[in-house]
């Protein structure tokens, strides 16, 4: 019985020290690193816990005595500060984000470079505050701000109203035509237009609208996509003419 009990004492001594040293367990140091890097090797004469100093691994008192510091590869370095290793649990200080850098994919690193509005997206399209990255301009955006409208390419949609068949341009930046379309498909819907078909330039066409037995005969000049659209539009902008017939009024 006494050797059972020394046995589950030694299991877990062996299990609480394996928790504790959890952040030791990493690559071993190489020399030729200086340090504060990360993978730097302890310094000779620094207490262990301290700054430069090997980690501590021993029951009650794991890795590093400052908690501005934390442990990489054995070694006490710094953390928290833009350009130094993340902390415990991904901790950096300030307004300063925790990131994976291209370089280094091995130790995340604190960034203040994708924390503001308008700041370039971090590697991975990472932002920190709480923000996100736009993946059309690759900056970092509020979380609850809608990305549409906000790619690197401006495009020119053109839209035919659904009772006038009158043209229009409309302009939207976006990753693409097919971004840019699915972006003002409400607004277009809405204002009860749909889209004319790609790459058909908006044209000019004059009209003589006559005959309204109201108005005297008046030359119109419309945009639209087609003829037929045209004449279709510059007949509803007359009230009850008799005729539109193309080109400009005698």
């Amino acid at each position: 019985m006494m050797k059972h009990k020394n046995k589950l004492l030694l299991m877990a001594v062996v299990f609480t020290l394996f928790q504790g040293c959890a952040s030791c367990l990493q690559e071993p140091c190489v020399p030729g690193i200086k340090f504060p890097e990360p993978g730097s090797c302890p310094l000779k004469g620094h207490p262990q816990g301290s700054s430069g100093g090997k980690c501590n691994n021993f029951i009650g008192n794991f890795g590093c005595d400052d908690p501005d510091h934390t442990c990489v590869s054995n070694t006490c370095i710094p953390c928290g500060q833009p350009g130094s290793v993340c902390c415990e649990h991904q901790g950096c200080d300030g307004m300063a984000t925790c990131v994976k850098p291209k370089e280094d994919h091995t130790f995340s690193v604190c960034s203040n470079e994708c924390v503001q509005v308008g700041d370039s997206c971090c590697t991975n399209n990472q932002c920190g505050s709480g923000m996100v990255c736009n993946a059309n301009l690759k900056q970092c955006v509020p979380a609850n701000e809608p990305t549409c409208g906000m790619g690197p390419t401006l495009f020119a949609l053109g839209v035919i109203s659904d009772n006038t068949k009158c043209g229009d341009v409309i302009f939207i930046k976006e990753a693409s035509l097919q971004a840019a379309k699915q972006c003002v498909q409400p607004q277009v819907q809405a204002a009860g237009t749909h889209f004319a078909p790609d790459n058909t330039p908006l044209q000019e066409f004059t009209f003589c609208n006559s005959g309204s037995g109201i108005d005297p005969s008046a030359t119109v000049t419309v945009a639209a996509f087609s003829s037929t659209d045209a004449a279709t539009c510059a007949h509803n902008l007359c009230t009850n003419c008799a005729s539109t017939a193309p080109g400009p009024c005698p």
